[in-house]
């Protein structure tokens, strides 16, 4: 897998629900480096961080590869109040881009939200917490 379709970061943010949803900001680095900002309905809270192996990475990418991110409009929302909403930011010297959607989006977004959340379950987190 390239290197080069990776953008410079990847964020997702999650937001809250009218039940548990987790609720949480996570940023993916091009160098495999994690960032998670806990906030509610997770067993973490705080921030914390990650360092992906290359496996990891090129799985990652390969789904971002995927969901020809770039190509999709910035919103899928059905305005449902007491839906989660996720944000999903890719940003690279040239491109930003930011997709803010519902359960309504697109199967290729959600693979891609779902593929970054698995990385929410990691038992190797580090505590940058004092």
């Amino acid at each position: 897998v390239s290197q080069l379709v990776m953008p410079d970061s990847i964020q997702m943010i999650k937001t809250p629900c009218k039940g548990l949803c987790p609720v949480y900001e996570l940023t993916l680095t091009r160098s495999g480096n994690v960032t998670l900002l806990a906030k509610e309905n997770l067993t973490l809270n705080g921030t914390y961080t990650l360092q992906l192996d290359n496996i990891q990475m090129e799985s990652i990418i390969s789904v971002y590869e995927q969901s020809k991110f770039l190509t999709h409009s910035d919103e899928y929302v059905m305005g449902a109040k007491d839906l989660p909403i996720t944000y999903l930011e890719v940003k690279g010297d040239s491109i930003y881009k930011r997709i803010r959607f519902d359960k309504s989006a697109p199967e290729e977004l959600h693979q891609l939200a779902n593929e970054l959340a698995k990385l929410v379950q990691s038992e190797n987190w580090s505590s940058n917490s004092n």
